[in-house]
């Protein structure tokens, strides 16, 4: 994806009204329902074109297995 990548709170903004609270743009992220967020640092961003879905994929095989290790919680962001 080559599109550029802005703040998720910038661009809830420019396509939601009214837009999510940041703790939901946040667990958004998180569960891939945004595709293409990434976190730099203690922000997340998304591509410029990125569109809300309201179904996240489904989790890989390796994600789940990291799940029953470790716990839910303790996964690496």
């Amino acid at each position: 994806m080559n599109a550029k990548l802005i703040p998720a709170r910038a661009w809830a903004t420019a396509r939601m009204d009214p837009p999510p609270s940041g703790q939901m743009l946040r667990r958004w992220c998180r569960a891939g329902k945004i595709p293409g967020a990434v976190r730099m640092g203690r922000e997340w961003r998304v591509p410029a074109d990125a569109e809300y879905c309201a179904t996240a994929p489904a989790p890989s095989p390796k994600t789940k297995l990291m799940e029953l290790i470790y716990g839910r919680r303790n996964q690496a962001a």
